[in-house]
Order: C-alpha cells, then sequence, then structure tokens
C-alpha cells in the first residue's frame, strides 16, 4: 500500500523531478565569480556582542546577531578539533599509522580549516574547528566593510564571501566534508581504522542543527528572499538530492 495517495506521489514525484532538474542546470551552467583569496581571520572576529555574539537573537534586526554564540555553546562543528585529541581519535590516528589525529593533514582536512599559512590572519587559530569562515570563506576583505549601512550579500560576496544563501553552492559546501571530495575523503583505510561513514541529507541535518540563519532564507535564482515559506523544507530536500547525487557521480574512487 503507498504511503501516499496516487495523486500526492505524482505530484512529489514532478516536484523533485522539477527541482533536480532546475538543480542541475544550474550546477553545470554555474559561473564562479572570481575572487582573490583572502585571509581567514578566525571566529573571534565574529564574537563581538554588536556583531555576531549576542546572547539572543535580537528583535527588529535582519541578522540574529547570535550566530557566534550559537555556535561556540550547541554546534557540533566548533567541538571537531577536539575530537581529534579525544580517546577515539587518537585511536583512529593509531591505527592508520599517521601519528596525533590533530596534526595529520588528513584528519585536519574535514576535522579543523586548515589552510596555508599565508592566508591565515594572527588572530587565527586552527583549534577552532569548523568554524565561520569554513562556510562562509575568508573574512579579510569584506569583514570591516558588511557592517556598514546599506551593504548588501552581494557585495560580500564580490568580495569573497561564500555564498551560502545559494542553496546548490551550500549543499555543495556541505558535501566537500559529509561526502568527501579529492582533496578530503574518508576512504576504506579510514573506516577500517574506526573513523565512521559518511552520510548526509541537507534537510534532515539542517533540522538538527542549531540554526544560526533566519528560515527559509532564499528561495530561487531572481525571487525575493521570504520568511514565510511552507515549502522550504521540500526544495532543501530536493536540490540537496540532486546536488548529492551529482557530487556521488563525480567524486573520486577509492
Amino acid at each position: 500500500m503507498p504511503i501516499f495517495p496516487k495523486k500526492t506521489g505524482k505530484f512529489l514525484a514532478v516536484l523533485l523531478l522539477a527541482l533536480t532538474t532546475g538543480v542541475t542546470n544550474r550546477v553545470y551552467g554555474q559561473v564562479t565569480n572570481p575572487t582573490a583569496a583572502g585571509k581567514y581571520t578566525g571566529p573571534g572576529s565574529c564574537s563581538s556582542s554588536s556583531c555576531h555574539g549576542s546572547v539572543s537573537p535580537r528583535v527588529g534586526s535582519r541578522i540574529l546577531q547570535n550566530e557566534y554564540s550559537t555556535w561556540i555553546v550547541q554546534d557540533k562543528h566548533a567541538k571537531t578539533y577536539s575530537v581529534l585529541t579525544g580517546t577515539i581519535g587518537e585511536r583512529i590516528g593509531r591505527n592508520l599509522g599517521v601519528g596525533p589525529s590533530e596534526k595529520a593533514s588528513k584528519c585536519l582536512a574535514c576535522h579543523a580549516l586548515d589552510v596555508p599559512a599565508a592566508q591565515r590572519a594572527k588572530t587565527f587559530e586552527l583549534n577552532d574547528g569548523v568554524s565561520c569562515e569554513s562556510c562562509h570563506g575568508p573574512g579579510s576583505a569584506w569583514l570591516g566593510e558588511h557592517t556598514t549601512r546599506g551593504w548588501t550579500h552581494a557585495q560580500s560576496v564580490a568580495l569573497g564571501m561564500y555564498d551560502t544563501r545559494d542553496i546548490v553552492k551550500r549543499t555543495e559546501k556541505c558535501l566537500t566534508c559529509h561526502l568527501g571530495s579529492q582533496e578530503k575523503s574518508v576512504d576504506h583505510e579510514m573506516i577500517a581504522a574506526g573513523h565512521p561513514d559518511l552520510y548526509f541529507e541537507l534537510d534532515s541535518f539542517s533540522a538538527v542543527m542549531p540554526r544560526h540563519w533566519k528560515t527559509p532564507r532564499e528561495s530561487a535564482p531572481g525571487v525575493p528572499e521570504t520568511t514565510n515559506d511552507a515549502w522550504s523544507g521540500v526544495r532543501d530536500w530536493g536540490a540537496g538530492q540532486a546536488v548529492q547525487m551529482r557530487a556521488w557521480l563525480t567524486r573520486p574512487s577509492y
């Protein structure tokens, strides 16, 4: 017996097909804005209470302004580096024969923001784990400017901010670690050493993490932001599935 009525099932199938087609076209036809590599300043540069370090959401503000506080207290991404120094992390490092896990590039690739020394500002700390700039990109070029009156998200993106409002780009960013890439991978050797296998689904992962953004915040190219989109979860799921399918098909073989 089908879970959904026949008409509902057909509707969802058509909806997923439309989302998949649209996302695939966007992925293959997308033009990336060329930007010069900036420096990573670390999450502390966002932690002021007047910026993103408020202990509670700001009323009447387009930005919640408690994003840093949410990350540092509730988000598991803030603890990814410390996992490497724990019992399990140390055991996996020994099994792999890479020495201390917190010094192994194979582990740091996803458990920290392991960028070249030339791109690290003086305030940068490797042990901050997966922090703000892991997703939003190096902040040195836009950090000060994006606080000015009238500044737009598009202007920040032009200066090197990663466009996480774009659902395709957001999924691609998550998948670099939650699925793997040419530079970052959990192969059979790592799994045999004790590392858990990878899995990811954009909508459910976003639902269980402590959100530090307003939802929904985007719809599609050319569609204004909205805060009353009942289909946001369906869109996230469908688009996430399409992008992940493409990533699976193009990921390196182990």
